[in-house]
């Protein structure tokens, strides 16, 4: 097994202000009613990188610094993915229970569909991708034990694939906000407006205080994607007659990957972004400037579902499906 880190973006930048929120410590008359996620390191001002084990020294200095956890960016691209795919609204179509409907795909939702169908196969991926749900720890079965009941592309390592780590202020960026040069938070003021009088509500919140990571602000994107021997080999399929090789597994798991990112670049991150919070791109530098991914949706889409349609899974000699996964 190897980990390959995904290299065609290895920077998020902030377009609109970003808001995921964080615990408060206290509570201060005047100050910000919901902050953002943060944490307190120590770093190097002539360089901007961390410093662990070490808590003071010449030119180490503390900072409180916002970031971008993990499970913020995989749980909104795998929402815009399960959206996107039609599986969620399968989802509603097909459970009872209305409160339910909403829930992460997961494999009791496998389990009424037929595995040849292509929102099975659409399904079976994001389970193998971002994982089993935790809904189904109620059910007093483990993550291995759901995934045997399911076929899971015919992978026998069922091992979730992606894994996205938390995203960092970027060295440059630390080291200008250790010199002061550059705020890595700002506070936006909003308020509820009475739709009778024209005034701030004195029912409807009132006057608030909403801490964001401002336009500009720069993390580091970090996912990187498992890969086994058995995604390395090329699928067959047949063409003309003929079967001819196609893709890869490993080369499907990237075209999803990609398909979040640009789905993500049209929706956003974070809280409030029906209000123009939480835009944001997803690049490299070029030549010392900033190119976000340029990702066409409706190719990766066509080559995503060229790819499930070309495997079928395999019957036993009395027509009946396999269990094998």
């Amino acid at each position: 097994m190897e980990t390959k880190p995904f290299t065609e973006g290895n920077i998020l930048r902030v377009v609109t202000g970003l808001h995921i929120g964080g615990g408060k410590d206290t509570l201060k008359i005047g100050g910000i009613d919901t902050p953002v996620i943060k944490r307190t390191i120590w770093a190097n001002k002539e360089s901007g990188e961390v410093v662990l084990g070490q808590t003071g020294g010449e030119n180490i200095r503390k900072l409180t610094e916002p970031y971008i956890p993990g499970s913020s960016l995989k749980g909104k691209i795998r929402s815009l993915l399960e959206h996107y795919f039609g599986l969620v609204a399968k989802n509603i179509e097909l459970e009872r229970d209305p409160s339910k409907a909403g829930k992460v795909i997961d494999s009791e939702f496998l389990k009424k569909l037929e595995p040849n169908d292509l929102l099975y196969k659409k399904g079976a991926l994001i389970i193998l991708l971002f994982g089993e749900s935790g809904g189904n720890k109620s059910k007093k079965k483990s993550e291995e034990e759901n995934r045997e009941e399911i076929w899971l592309l015919g992978r026998k390592v069922q091992m979730t694939r992606f894994i996205f780590r938390d995203c960092y202020i970027t060295d440059n960026l630390r080291k200008e906000a250790l010199e002061e040069k550059i705020e890595l938070t700002e506070e936006k003021i909003e308020n509820a407006i009475d739709r009778v009088y024209g005034t701030t509500s004195q029912k409807g919140g009132g006057l608030r205080t909403i801490e964001r990571v401002p336009s500009g602000i720069e993390f580091n994107f970090d996912v990187g994607v498992r890969i086994f021997e058995e995604d390395k080999e090329k699928i067959k399929k047949e063409e003309n007659g003929e079967n001819e090789e196609k893709n890869t597994y490993q080369d499907l798991y990237f075209d999803v990957l990609k398909l979040g990112i640009a789905l993500l670049h049209l929706d956003y991150l974070g809280g409030n972004g029906s209000r123009g919070y939480g835009q944001v791109r997803i690049g490299n530098y070029e030549s010392g400037k900033f190119k976000p991914l340029r990702l066409e949706i409706e190719n990766l889409n066509e080559r995503i579902q060229d790819f499930l349609n070309s495997i079928k899974k395999p019957e036993n000699n009395d027509g009946t499906k396999s269990s094998k996964k």
